[in-house]
């Protein structure tokens, strides 16, 4: 899934002659990093009998001792001085990770491990790691088989760990297959879901398809297949196996969006090239999301590559002090098909910037603007008045604005 490049088994991490730690299987894409440790601790007689301290000391020996190592190994890669190496002796060359996710591999089934992570474990984030995925070799299998790209694989796994606290279950295959149903999103405002295990159904019975070689469906029906032949469908089957940083962001956070967001988002660019073709100017249009500090701006420009791409940031650096966002994707798409041909990224706490603000203000005033405000998987769309602010921040009246 990730390529025999990114994916290393072995790894021993060393401080001159000292060994620090040991990597199972480090995982390198873009500038996010997977750390899986594996234990064989199986899954004692009398912990399966319901012995409570015997439970606690098999979860000890194996999912706390993995996350242990797992830290030890995140905290490594951010450290400079250190030497990665693989079992023949080729050294690897660490970038500093913008995301580390810890995964805790068992080879032996434990019955309600998520229950017992969620009681026993105590996890240990920041800006950089986030919360652990404990999980066992049989659920890894079935993440790779369905999940077969490095951006749906991140998406998930992001998604997953991300809401650890706020959802619950007996096991991961319901969440899994939730997600493949319905897109694992919990929307703002709601402190916890419940995922029963009748939601692994349509993914057990996808995996027998698949496994058993029975007619059927081979993905459950439902998120994986929803994009289709869109433009926004086509645009993530051409960055989700980009290795460029910039893309696997935007593709994460487009596979988050709602339908009519998606159906926004497919005209918008279709639009905005099919005025690039008929008038030889460039233009753009913008997409705020509703309940995050982040949103879109997608950029049609028949100038040379580079021209085009240093027009877009300068839009999306005002776009984003206007929002004050701290996150802003830009898409630069080709004029004869809408398709992308780069990305940017812009990320940073808003702070007052007097040139800045002066450059936005007269922007915003500019008629050619036309942003469109949506919302994230399940927001309810708010209807703006014509004489009420426009949602696109500029000051002005919404029919004096983005109205269409």
């Amino acid at each position: 899934m990730f390529g025999a490049g990114n994916v290393h088994r072995g790894v021993t991490v060393s401080h001159g002659s000292k060994t620090v730690t040991d990597i199972d299987v480090l995982v390198m894409f873009a500038d996010r990093v997977i750390v899986l440790q594996c234990k064989s601790k199986r899954l004692t007689l009398e912990a399966r009998r319901g012995n409570d301290l015997q439970l606690r000391d098999d979860f000890k020996k194996s999912v706390e001792d993995a996350y242990d190592q797992a830290l030890v190994s995140a905290d490594a890669l951010r450290k400079t001085g250190l030497k990665f190496k693989l079992a023949d002796g080729t050294e690897l060359r660490i970038a500093t990770p913008r995301t580390i996710y810890p995964v805790c591999v068992i080879s032996d089934h434990y019955p309600a491990l998520t229950v017992q992570a969620r009681q026993f474990l105590k996890p240990r984030t920041d800006e950089v790691i986030r919360p652990p995925l404990p999980t066992d070799v049989f659920m890894v299998d079935v993440l790779a088989e369905m999940l077969d790209t490095p951006l749906r694989f991140l998406s998930f796994l992001d998604r997953r760990v991300g809401m650890a606290d706020r959802i619950t279950m007996t096991n991961e295959y319901a969440v899994l297959g939730y997600h493949l149903s319905n897109n694992l999103w919990l929307a703002p405002g709601y402190s916890l879901g419940m995922i029963g295990d009748s939601c692994a159904i349509d993914l057990d019975t996808a995996m027998t398809v698949r496994r058993e070689g029975l007619v059927g469906r081979r993905t459950p029906a439902g998120f994986l297949d929803r994009f289709g032949a869109t433009l926004t469908g086509r645009i993530l089957r051409n960055v989700e196996r980009s290795d460029d940083p910039s893309l696997v962001e935007l593709g994460m956070m487009l596979l988050t969006l709602s339908g009519d967001t998606l159906t926004d988002l497919d005209a918008g660019m279709a639009q905005m090239a099919a005025r690039t073709r008929a008038d030889g100017l460039r233009h753009d249009f913008t997409l705020i999301f509703d309940g995050t500090s982040a949103g879109l701006t997608v950029h049609c420009n028949p100038a040379p590559s580079r021209e085009a791409l240093d027009a877009l940031r300068r839009h999306c650096e005002r776009r984003k002090y206007m929002q004050r966002a701290e996150q802003w994707h830009g898409l630069l798409i080709r004029q004869d098909d809408g398709m992308p041909t780069a990305g940017i990224e812009l990320c940073g706490k808003w702070t007052f910037n007097a040139a800045l603000d002066a450059d936005a203000r007269a922007y915003a005033a500019k008629a050619h603007l036309n942003p469109v405000r949506k919302r994230l998987a399940g927001a309810p769309a708010r209807k703006v008045g014509r004489n009420d602010p426009c949602p696109c921040g500029s000051g002005l009246k919404y029919k004096k604005c983005c109205l269409p």
